[in-house]
């Protein structure tokens, strides 16, 4: 499979924000099939270190978060900004076609590739597809919209708890997959 979709979770919206969480899905957009699950944490710390700047409004988010979810951000088991970013390098190694082909899809591109790339950017040479293939996928769901699609309708999580960028990848695969199907069955454009 040579297409990724990729949710973060992170201190902010703004590029300098300190990444917080990774989760992502390989998919086949011809055969409307998954594939390879990736989850990891970042220790916000490592973060910190190299720079990164949380903003006010995420810091009173995580706040408000259960005390499981708080102990969980700031777990010593979260491996740093460099081994999360090497745990997510090998992982898209592991499963790409071919990393000079891959496209790499966010729900919301714009805030999630920005803070990817500077985030690998502290720690790598980049980020590790090219950067004409990122594409979101919130125009092709819009569009499935507009031939009938229903979003609320699709939704689905993964088996592991409390993974939100997960799940929230999983279900960007299953509206771009249902925005397919409404797309073709409303005729042609």
């Amino acid at each position: 499979m040579n297409h990724v979709m990729i949710a973060v979770e992170a201190m902010g919206k703004k590029t300098t924000a300190p990444l917080m969480v990774v989760g992502a899905v390989f998919f086949d957009p011809a055969t409307c099939s998954l594939g390879a699950q990736f989850y990891t944490r970042v220790d916000i710390e490592s973060c910190l270190i190299k720079g990164t700047i949380p903003e006010g409004d995420a810091i009173e988010y995580c706040l408000r978060l259960g005390s499981d979810e708080r102990a969980k951000l700031i777990s010593d088991e979260n491996p740093n900004l460099w081994d999360a970013g090497g745990k997510f390098y090998d992982w898209l190694t592991a499963n790409a076609d071919d990393l000079a082909t891959l496209g790499a899809w966010s729900g919301k591109p714009s805030i999630e590739f920005s803070i990817l790339r500077r985030s690998f950017s502290l720690s790598f040479d980049g980020i590790p597809w090219p950067r004409g293939k990122e594409w979101g996928s919130d125009g092709i769901i819009a569009l499935g919209m507009h031939f009938g699609l229903e979003p609320l309708s699709t939704y689905q999580r993964s088996d592991i708890e409390h993974a939100i960028a997960l799940d929230r990848a999983i279900n960007q695969v299953h509206l771009l997959f249902a925005a397919q199907r409404a797309i073709a069955q409303g005729g042609q454009l």
